[in-house]
């Protein structure tokens, strides 16, 4: 079989690009059944939607402020941002949409779904890291030699 290396590397990247969305609606399906079975299902759904607009307010909160400064500074107010505004909007924002409404969240159930979501992305980023050096070994080992 005699095929490119980057070529067979970037259809398995595409593989795990699918096995990581299957593995999220898988998740997320988890986490229905669960609320479902307390009877807030509702509430979750609730939170779940307005994951969304918390996530685009976290985000231009921390963007615009960085990109209003030049220089190193920007990056300075960036990642001072990202580490202090940004959590405390992200988290207080799932835990506000939680307790609003009928069958309101615990701060408890509000954490867990406001982490679920980060900790997701972040764990699926370490997997692939730690995947591409033996994704690259399967792509050059599938090379016919000369």
């Amino acid at each position: 079989m005699n095929l490119e290396p980057s070529r067979l590397f970037f259809g398995l990247f595409a593989a795990f690009g699918v096995a990581v969305i299957a593995a999220f609606v898988a998740l997320l399906v988890y986490e229905r059944r669960r609320f479902e079975r307390r009877g807030k299902e509702r509430a979750w759904l609730r939170v779940r939607l307005a994951g969304v607009p918390i996530a685009v307010v976290t985000a231009l909160a921390v963007v615009v402020p960085a990109r209003a400064v030049s220089g190193m500074e920007a990056l300075g107010v960036f990642y001072g941002l990202l580490f202090t505004l940004a959590p405390a909007l992200w988290l207080g924002g799932h835990w506000m949409v939680g307790r609003v409404g009928p069958h309101a969240l615990t701060a408890r159930e509000s954490l867990w779904l406001a982490l679920t979501v980060p900790g997701f992305a972040i764990g699926a980023a370490l997997l692939a890291h730690k995947l591409q050096p033996i994704a690259w070994a399967i792509a050059r080992a599938a090379q016919a030699p000369p």
